[in-house]
């Protein structure tokens, strides 16, 4: 028996439904309470967020529907899209290859990029963070430009400073090598934080041969797994609870 939803992007999906409607969970994302509804034992397996929600006394769990009405649509959808298919597509429907070159356009897909990732994050899906940022160099190899000031504001809103993305988002900075006069152009208006991070890392290298250094960030920077979330059972365990807040509060305010 087969269930067609819309996934938030205007088309729609066809999603094998189990005879069992225990094993259905419906998802409600957005102010508009966009409906998204999953095989709960997939979606749990894959998210710790999701798991929680279904486990307990969480009125999700009784009720069998999860409330999110921060999470913006088209980006869940896109969720629901990697659930099915393993990959992510973050692409703007309708965009021409000439604005696709803008800056504008540029700094519409770094947003997209980052509260996908931010998603991830919320959601405690590891795998899901790890193929935006896939999808992010991939993205990067076409258009190559630095992530913008305005898109830095964004993601230290929304992401943790310890994350992978904001490691590579200090790593295109640090890459670039700026001169001192060009750095101070293109610096000001940067996240205090960033400015931070970027200074220590420069002090952990001024030391080092310079072409040893950019043979040995561009071996890292290349690497498959570089930017993947491949922490110990103890680490992924901290990095859940630094992210859990936001996820708690979005489950909170359902109530």
């Amino acid at each position: 028996m087969a269930l067609t939803v819309d996934h938030g992007g205007g088309a729609l999906i066809t999603r094998t439904k189990p005879d069992d409607e225990d094993d259905l969970l419906t998802v409600l994302v957005g102010e508009d309470k966009h409906e998204f509804v999953f095989n709960r034992g997939t979606i749990c397996k894959k998210s710790e967020f999701f798991r929680a929600a279904c486990a307990g006394n969480w009125k999700e769990s009784a009720e069998k529907i999860v409330h999110l009405p921060e999470a913006h649509k088209e980006i869940f959808g896109a969720y629901s899209d990697f659930l099915r298919t393993g990959k992510v597509s973050l692409n703007i429907k309708g965009v021409s290859d000439v604005e696709k070159e803008t800056n504008q356009h540029k700094k519409q897909m770094y947003d997209r990029f980052i509260v996908a990732y931010a998603l991830g994050d919320m959601l405690l899906d590891a795998s899901f963070r790890n193929v935006v940022m896939d999808e992010l160099k991939s993205w990067m190899d076409t258009y190559r430009t630095n992530v913008f000031h305005a898109n830095l504001k964004t993601a230290y809103d929304m992401v943790l400073p310890s994350s992978k993305l904001m490691q590579f988002f200090i790593d295109q900075w640090v890459d670039a090598n700026y001169e001192k006069d060009s750095f101070r152009t293109y610096s000001e208006g940067l996240p205090h934080e960033f400015v931070l991070e970027l200074a220590c890392v420069w002090s952990e290298e001024r030391n080092v041969d310079r072409r040893k250094r950019l043979a040995e960030r561009k071996t890292r920077r290349e690497g498959t797994c570089t930017y993947h979330d491949h922490q110990s059972a103890v680490e992924e365990t901290q990095y859940a609870l630094d992210g859990m807040d936001a996820g708690l509060a979005l489950l909170a305010a359902s109530h």
